[in-house]
């Protein structure tokens, strides 16, 4: 059981952090920065993980919608983009996405408790 869930954990967090695409690194590091700057507490943490997360995933939808090339039906790249993304969204299974929360949770942790240590914050 434990091991699953670690294995999910190390498979989310090389899905998004060690993926060749650069963008979604960037976005992932940068959704977990602001969510760390917002943190003043680490009980806060959890909150800050799932503001994360929709930060993650408004980022991801607007790069795809702005990227997408245009439908041959004459459809909006922003429309078909939201439904593609809602469609993966609802194929997440609920332990990728736990495991998605956990990486970001321990990530935002961590870097609130270094930029405590740096600036002096609770």
């Amino acid at each position: 059981m434990l091991e699953n869930v670690i294995d999910d954990v190390v498979g989310a967090f090389s899905n998004v952090f060690m993926v060749g695409d650069w963008m979604t690194v960037a976005i992932a590091v940068g959704a977990v920065v602001i969510a760390a700057f917002m943190t003043q507490r680490a009980g806060q943490a959890f909150q800050m993980a799932l503001l994360g997360l929709v930060f993650y995933a408004a980022a991801n939808y607007i790069r795809d919608a702005l990227t997408r090339p245009a439908s041959p039906e004459g459809g909006s790249p922003w429309v078909d983009s939201a439904q593609a993304n809602w469609d993966a969204f609802m194929d997440l299974r609920l332990a990728s996405f736990i495991a998605y929360f956990l990486v970001f949770y321990i990530l935002i942790l961590i870097l609130h408790f270094v930029m405590g240590m740096l600036f002096r914050r609770g």
